[in-house]
């Protein structure tokens, strides 16, 4: 299977908030680490935090819209 340029790009533009959120995460594990606040598993939450990113936002979004409508 080969991968060109455009597959690539497109792959990452699907997933640039993904791709944000975890070098965030990453940046704050490092952090944390070398602060000596954490270890591996700090870097593997911030990480995975990271990543469901997005997901967590729409789901406070979905229930404080649900609230507001119930109100």
């Amino acid at each position: 299977m080969r991968l060109d340029n455009k597959d690539l790009l497109g792959y990452f533009f699907e997933r640039r908030k993904k791709i944000f959120g975890v070098s965030i995460g990453l940046l704050l594990g490092f952090i944390w680490i070398f602060k000596g606040f954490g270890s591996l598993i700090v870097l593997a939450l911030s990480l995975y935090v990271g990543y469901n990113y997005e997901d967590i936002l729409k789901k406070i979004k979905d229930v404080i819209d649900k609230r507001m409508n119930n109100e």
